[in-house]
């Protein structure tokens, strides 16, 4: 009888623990057990949420009314976090308002974190409010390998050959670690491969001084995720023929910056051939063509779109004069073009226009895009620089904030084809009040809403709801939160079957993975017609040339201000009719500013950004002791018994020197 009780227990027990786990495990993304942020709007403003780097802190933004009733001093703010799965590290305070929990390590890639917020520990809240339960997820790693050109090294043998290509990851990884993934051999015996960062989360390898000789051999690139935990195997074949063969290998089609067919061979091209009929693409005219070593490019002279016969006659030669002997034709498919937008121009500086301040950009298979500017004001500029070049996005929220956030439409003018690249202006004096001296960076992004890329119903169905949801979280979802992007973004979102099919998805445009703020675009730009020109000296001397950028000509009367590292003026002038002003023995000058009216001109001092001399014969020759002079005659050759008239310069180095000083000739 106690036998049948202890079983029916245990049965009982049993059911409920898997009841209990089923439930569990079939939440999902466990929405039960995080709480509404609408709830919470009072007292919190921001927080860590949707898909981070497993470099992340997490954060946690009080309302300003929340934060300024909160002692700091005393408070256990480790205390505050409970992070399921645990986290160790340490949690501080970064500003006024924001709480910053550090990992000590890395976070775990691919993981459901689940975090605590003891906001009661804070202050005194409802029992409804006493904690504050919000989530996010790692991101699942994983990488792409590809090949991208194959370029000869010896120009008068062809014995010798680099091979370089790309390495995608989805999240960060020390470049030690990426350097375990990718391995080659060359007939099955290994190769060096070096590996460089080329970007966030990407590498470039290049494999360096193939052999090539006179019977065809393979390279292989052999790639394994296992030292990064990932499960990701695969190889890529790159075939490298016998010396006396001269063929076209391969192809690739890039749709950005510009639309081009990239044609690789196996020797060097000629550059001084047209090509003009040796290769087509269909009955397309006017073809453009660029030569460089290996590969020749081609550049369609309007958008293509489907499919294309491309056909390379006999005739090509390369730089030995060895021509291809057989035609070639194959089928090569145009694909619309993945929306997306570009910048046109690099530079920092807007002179002044009719137009006022006018930003131009380019956009494709777009019908809006979000606009977001964030302002970095005058007296904020120097501590800008102390980490940030003009162009920086560093610790912006110490410096600046958001003054403009919008959606632009793009779709107004009649006629416009937005299957093709169009350029556009962002005309921002009607979007905010620009101040002379400030800073703004603008940052363009889009959201799925936007897109008129062409998808099929299934998929247009399927990102019906990533849709809403970034409708729901609005103009956030297309831009990082204005800092580090390492910095925490409340906005982000997490759909079932986002997370797990993130990477797979990433480059299609029909599916919600794409749409995401990375492919936002951003650019600092300062009203102003200053132009700024500093040279320094090994005396410490420092010389400032200002000029009118649009004009070219000299501006005098301009104020020139220099400061430090510290941010303090040491040096202060006004330049000449010539535009220049020149300062003496300063110590260590870190940024000079220079102000004409309500227009201001920076330049950054560090030797990273000075302008390389290392092509020029500058250095001279350097006198330790004694003065430095110089001889000349007037002329070049002289005959026997005629006089010579030489004239001496001597140089004062800083010091007077008195008259009459005695010159002796030995």
């Amino acid at each position: 009888m106690k036998t049948k009780k202890f079983l029916v227990i245990t049965i009982v027990l049993l059911v409920a623990t898997v009841v209990s786990l089923a439930i569990y495990f079939n939440s999902g993304s466990t929405s039960a057990k995080v709480s509404d942020s609408s709830l919470f709007s009072e007292y919190i403003s921001a927080y860590t949420s949707g898909m981070i780097s497993k470099k992340s802190s997490i954060s946690v933004k009080l309302t300003e009314s929340t934060a300024s009733q909160i002692k700091k001093d005393g408070i256990d703010l480790n205390a505050l976090f409970d992070f399921s799965p645990s986290i160790s590290g340490k949690a501080v305070w970064v500003d006024d308002q924001t709480i910053e929990f550090k990992p000590d390590e890395d976070l775990k890639s691919a993981t459901h974190y689940i975090i605590d917020f003891k906001l009661g520990k804070l202050l005194q809240v409802g029992d409804e409010y006493k904690t504050f339960t919000f989530d996010f997820f790692t991101i699942k790693q994983n990488f792409d390998v590809s090949v991208d050109e194959t370029r000869t090294i010896n120009k008068s043998t062809y014995g010798l050959q680099k091979t370089s290509g790309t390495i995608i990851l989805a999240d960060y990884e020390p470049i030690e670690n990426v350097q375990k993934i990718v391995k080659a051999f060359k007939d099955d015996k290994q190769v060096n491969v070096k590996i460089t960062a080329a970007g966030e989360n990407k590498y470039s390898f290049e494999i360096d001084s193939i052999t090539r000789t006179n019977s065809a051999s393979t390279l292989k690139i052999k790639w394994d995720g296992s030292p990064i935990d990932v499960e990701n195997t695969g190889e890529i074949s790159v075939q490298i023929p016998p010396l006396d063969q001269f063929i076209y290998m391969s192809y690739k089609i890039y749709d950005f910056p510009e639309q081009s067919v990239q044609l690789q061979f196996s020797d060097p091209i000629e550059g001084n051939q047209l090509l003009n009929g040796l290769i087509t693409i269909s009955n397309e005219e006017d073809l453009r063509f660029i030569i460089d070593d290996n590969l020749i490019k081609i550049y369609p002279s309007k958008q293509l779109k489907g499919e294309y016969n491309l056909t390379i006659s006999e005739g090509i030669q390369n730089t030995k004069g060895t021509k291809i002997t057989e035609s070639q034709s194959f089928t090569i498919v145009f694909e619309d073009l993945k929306p997306q937008v570009r910048l046109v121009g690099k530079g920092v500086i807007l002179p002044h226009s009719q137009d006022g301040l006018v930003l131009p950009f380019e956009a494709v298979n777009l019908k809006a895009v979000d606009v977001r500017v964030i302002k970095i004001y005058e007296n904020n500029i120097t501590q800008f620089l102390q980490i940030n070049e003009l162009e920086g996005n560093s610790e912006l929220r110490r410096v600046g904030k958001i003054v403009y956030q919008g959606t632009v439409q793009l779709d107004q003018t009649p006629n416009t084809n937005l299957s093709k690249w169009n350029r556009f202006t962002l005309d921002l004096n009607k979007l905010m009040l620009a101040e002379p001296g400030a800073i703004y960076r603008v940052s363009i992004g889009f959201r799925k809403q936007h897109s008129v890329y062409p998808c099929s119903d299934e998929d247009s169905n399927e990102n019906a709801s990533a849709s809403s949801q970034q409708n729901e979280k609005g103009i956030e979802s297309s831009f990082e939160y204005f800092d580090d992007q390492t910095e925490y973004s409340y906005w982000n979102y997490y759909e079932d079957g986002y997370y797990e099919n993130y990477w797979e998805n990433r480059n299609n445009p029909c599916k919600k993975s794409y749409y995401n703020t990375q492919k936002s675009v951003s650019q600092n730009i300062i009203a102003s017609d200053i132009g700024v020109i500093a040279k320094k000296g090994n005396d410490g001397s420092l010389t400032v040339f200002v000029a009118n950028i649009l004009t070219a000509k000299p501006m005098n009367n301009v104020e020139v201000e220099i400061y430090d590292y510290p941010q303090q003026v040491i040096a202060k002038g006004v330049t000449d009719g010539s535009g220049k002003v020149s300062f003496t023995k300063l110590d260590k000058p870190y940024v000079v500013i220079a102000k004409s009216g309500k227009q201001r001109g920076y330049l950054k001092l560090s030797d990273g950004t000075s302008l390389s001399l290392s092509a020029f014969e500058v250095s001279g020759s350097s006198v330790i002791d004694g003065l430095k002079g110089f001889i000349y005659g007037e002329r070049g050759v002289w005959r026997p018994g005629d006089s010579l008239y030489l004239t001496f310069i001597l140089e004062e180095n800083g010091e007077p020197v008195p008259n009459n000083v005695p010159i002796v000739f030995e």
